[in-house]
């Protein structure tokens, strides 16, 4: 595949910074699902459903970010901590800070952190995760992103439930922010 420009080359963007918000309800707790992912096996993004706990139930969040260099930040946090997803819609933010001096993953549910994990600090520890590879909402899309690498790897299996809403942030949002995006659709 033929690697495409950013827009502005002169001045690449090495905070690779994201967040993820999305509003659903899931049908079924009896398997793994992938709710979104970005990427492959090598780099990727992904956040997924599955059993993480060990207890049966597909009830734990994980979301993972892998870079090219193989360094992988993961975090898991139940799902049903605060609201029962297959009685009613949840939000669900997921947050990859990649700054230099604060690198982590984070869970939130419902507008309450729910999980963090925490990565290296330093420009050397980036992790680039964001190559041109197919996006998969509900499904896989090629490749699971972040499906590679050391640590725990993400669930993979169709989205059983419905996604109400979805959006994509090219930047870490806050504890805030989140809320505040919680709070608002609430009214």
């Amino acid at each position: 595949r033929e690697r495409r420009e950013t827009y502005d080359a002169g001045t690449p963007d090495w905070d690779r910074s994201a967040a993820i918000e999305v509003w659903l309800s899931i049908e079924q707790l009896d398997r793994n699902q992938v709710i979104f992912e970005s990427g492959g096996e090598s780099a990727g993004i992904s956040l997924t459903l599955g059993d993480a706990d060990g207890s049966g139930l597909h009830d734990d969040l994980r979301f993972r970010i892998l870079g090219t260099q193989g360094e992988a930040l993961t975090v898991d946090a139940p799902v049903n901590r605060f609201a029962d997803p297959r009685h009613g819609y949840i939000h669900v933010a997921a947050v990859f800070d990649d700054r230099n001096d604060s690198r982590r993953a984070q869970l939130y549910v419902n507008g309450a952190l729910a999980g963090e994990s925490a990565g290296t600090a330093g420009q050397e520890h980036s992790l680039r995760w964001d190559e041109y590879d197919p996006a998969g909402l509900g499904n896989v899309a090629g490749e699971v992103g972040a499906a590679g690498g050391p640590g725990q790897l993400p669930f993979v299996g169709g989205f059983t439930g419905q996604i109400a809403s979805f959006r994509f942030h090219n930047q870490p949002l806050d504890e805030i922010e989140i809320r505040s995006a919680y709070n608002a659709m609430l009214y």
